[in-house]
C-alpha cells in the first residue's frame, strides 16, 4: 500500500471512531438522567499490522460499573427496605401503646388504677369511689384489648405484604430471565449489550430488594442467584405452573396461629425448581433478608413475642388480684387462665385481646370493696366456672352482705400483695412472670426481665415494645447513610456528569475535524499528482 493510501486508510478509520465515540457521548447525555441507566464508552483499539501504525478499530461498547461496588449497593438497599418494613409495622403498636410516661400507656393507666385502691381504702364506703375503680379496671382491660388486635392486625397485614413481596419477587426473577436469554444470545452473535445489562441490574435490583439474596453474573452473560444455605433461585417457573418459583397461600392469623415447617395454620413460602417439580421446598425458616425475609421474622417471631408478652402481662394480672380474693379480671366465660405443663402459655395465648372486667363485679361494683370469694379455696361469684386455683394469699374471708360500709381489708391487700411485691408477708409471688417457651408453640422467649411487681412489669414492657420501633428507625437511618455513600460513588462512576460528557465531545469533535482534514489533504495530494502526470 502506498503512503497515500495508509493515510486515507488511517483518516477513515479515525472518522469511524470518532463518530462511534460522539455516538456514545450524545446518548450518554441524552439519558442522564434516565433511571438505572449507566455511561456507556466506546472502546477503540490501535491497529498495527507489522508494528506498523494502521489507525484505529472499534471495540465494544462498555459500561463503566464496578460490579462489586453495585452489589454491595443493592444489599444495602435491600437492608434499608427491610427496616423500612419493620419500622411501618411497628409503628401502629407504638401509637397504641403511647409513651412510657403517658397516663394512657399500661404502666399510666395501672397507676391509675393503683390510684382508685389507694383512694378506695381511704373512703372505702363510697359508691363514686367503687365505681371509679371499676372504670379504671376498665380502661387498663380496654388497652389491653387494643394492644392484642394492634399486634395481630400487624400480623396480618404482614400475611398480606408477604403475598405481594412473592409477586414482586416472581415478578423480577421472570425480568431476569428474559432479558438473560438476550443478553446471552447477543452475546454469542458478537452484539453490544451494555443497554440490556442495564435493564437486568433493575431487575436484579428489585429481586434483591425484595430476598436479600446474592447474584454472580458471568462472562457468557448467564448469571447465578444464591441464598443462605445452599439455596439457588430458579429464574424459571415449572411447567404448567400459573405463578412463579415462589408461592404461598393467602390466610386470616389470628393470636393462636403459628408457622411450623411440619405443622402449623400459618402457610409456609414454598420454592419449587422446574427442574425437579415435585419436590417443592418451604423454605420460609431460611429467608433472612430483604423486604420478604423481614416481614416473615415480623409475622413469626417479632409480632408473636410481642403478644406473649402482653397475654403474660394480662394473665398475672388477672391472676394476682384474684390470688388476694378478688376476681377484678377474666375471660369471657369469667375465667383466670392458669399456666400449662409443656407449653406454659397454652391455656392463654391471645388473652390481652379478650381480658375483662369480671362481669359480677360490673353488675355490683361493691365487690372491689368486698371481695368475690375466700382464701383459700372459694368459688368467685357467678359467671364464674372455675374456683381460685394454688397458689394464693393468705387467708381472707370476704365482707358478708350485712358487713360494715368501712371494710378496708381487701383493698389494702390488694395495695400490699396484688399491687406490691410478694405473694404474701415473706413468700414472693408464685407463679413468677413467664420469659422463656412463650406462644402458641412454646417457642419464644422475651427480653423483659421477670419484675415482681405489676407496674415494674408494665413499665418494662412498654419501654421493650415502643423502643423495637425506635431501634428499627435508628437502624435504619444508620443503614441508609451507609447505603447513600456508596449509592455516590457508585453514581460517580457509572453516572452520566454531563460537563465531563461536553469536554469529551469538544475532544471527539476535534479527532473528527483533524480525521477529516487528513482527508482532504490526502485528497489534493492525488489531484496534484494526478495533474503532474496528465503534463
Amino acid at each position: 500500500m502506498t503512503t497515500l493510501d495508509a493515510s486515507l486508510s488511517i483518516a477513515l478509520t479515525g472518522l469511524r471512531a470518532s463518530a462511534a465515540g460522539l455516538r456514545a457521548v450524545a446518548n450518554n447525555v441524552a439519558n442522564a438522567d434516565t433511571a438505572g441507566y449507566t455511561r456507556k464508552v466506546q472502546v477503540t483499539l490501535a491497529t498495527t499490522p507489522d508494528d506498523a501504525g494502521m489507525g484505529v478499530q472499534l471495540g465494544s461498547l462498555q459500561r463503566n460499573v464496578d460490579a462489586t461496588l453495585q452489589r454491595e449497593v443493592f444489599a444495602r438497599t435491600a437492608s434499608v427496605t427491610a427496616l423500612e418494613t419493620r419500622e411501618t409495622l411497628l409503628q401502629g403498636i407504638e401509637t397504641v401503646h403511647g409513651t412510657p410516661e403517658s397516663g394512657t400507656s399500661l404502666a399510666g393507666l395501672l397507676a391509675t388504677l393503683t390510684d382508685s385502691f389507694n383512694a378506695l381504702a381511704a373512703d372505702p364506703s363510697s359508691a363514686t369511689t367503687q365505681q371509679e375503680v371499676v372504670r379504671t379496671a376498665e380502661a387498663l382491660a380496654t388497652k389491653l384489648n387494643d394492644l392484642g388486635n394492634a399486634v395481630t392486625d400487624a400480623r396480618n397485614q404482614a400475611q398480606e405484604q408477604i403475598s405481594n413481596s412473592v409477586k414482586a419477587t416472581n415478578s423480577a426473577l421472570a425480568e431476569i430471565d428474559r432479558l438473560t436469554v438476550q443478553i446471552r444470545n447477543a452475546i454469542a452473535s458478537g452484539q453490544q449489550v451494555p443497554d440490556l445489562e442495564d435493564q437486568r441490574d433493575a431487575a436484579l435490583q428489585k429481586f434483591t430488594t425484595e430476598t436479600g439474596a446474592r447474584y454472580l453474573i458471568r462472562q457468557d452473560g448467564s448469571i447465578l442467584l444464591t441464598g443462605p444455605r445452599g439455596i439457588t433461585w430458579p429464574t424459571t417457573k415449572a411447567k404448567g405452573a400459573s405463578e412463579g418459583p415462589l408461592t404461598v397461600t393467602s390466610a386470616e392469623i389470628s393470636a393462636t396461629s403459628t408457622y411450623g415447617s411440619k405443622g402449623g395454620t400459618v402457610p409456609g413460602v414454598i420454592l419449587t425448581d422446574p427442574g425437579n417439580p415435585l419436590a417443592p421446598r418451604d423454605i420460609t425458616g431460611v429467608l433472612n433478608g430483604g423486604r420478604l425475609g423481614e416481614l416473615i421474622e415480623l409475622r413469626d417471631s417479632t409480632l408473636p413475642t410481642m403478644q406473649a408478652e402482653l397475654d403474660e402481662f394480662a394473665k398475672t394480672l388477672a391472676r394476682r388480684f384474684d390470688q388476694q380474693g378478688l376476681r377484678l379480671f377474666s375471660d369471657a366465660q369469667g375465667n383466670v387462665p392458669t399456666e400449662s405443663i409443656g407449653v406454659v402459655q397454652a391455656n392463654y395465648v391471645g388473652f390481652a385481646s379478650t381480658i375483662r372486667v369480671f362481669p359480677a363485679v360490673e353488675q355490683d361494683v361493691s365487690l372491689v370493696r368486698d371481695g368475690t370469694h375466700s382464701i383459700p379455696g372459694g368459688l368467685p361469684v357467678a359467671p364464674a366456672t372455675v374456683a381460685t386455683s394454688n397458689p394464693q394469699g393468705s387467708v381472707f374471708t370476704p365482707n358478708p352482705a350485712n358487713g360494715p360500709e368501712g371494710f378496708d381489708s381487701l383493698a389494702r391487700r390488694i395495695i400490699t400483695y396484688a399491687l406490691g411485691g410478694d405473694l404474701k408477708a415473706g413468700v414472693a409471688h408464685d407463679p413468677q412472670v413467664a420469659t422463656r417457651g412463650l406462644g402458641a408453640a412454646g417457642n419464644l422467649s422475651s427480653e423483659i426481665p421477670p419484675h415482681a411487681t405489676l407496674a415494674d412489669f408494665a413499665s418494662s414492657l412498654v419501654s421493650e415494645q415502643t423502643g423495637k420501633r425506635a431501634k428499627a428507625t435508628e437502624a435504619k437511618s444508620a443503614e441508609t447513610t451507609s447505603r447513600d455513600l456508596l449509592l455516590n460513588r457508585l453514581s460517580d462512576e457509572a453516572g452520566v456528569n454531563v460537563d465531563q460528557e461536553m469536554s469529551l465531545m469538544v475532544q471527539l469533535q476535534n479527532a473528527y475535524q483533524a480525521s477529516a482534514r487528513v482527508l482532504q489533504t490526502n485528497r489534493e495530494l492525488w489531484d496534484t499528482l494526478y495533474q503532474a502526470t496528465q503534463g
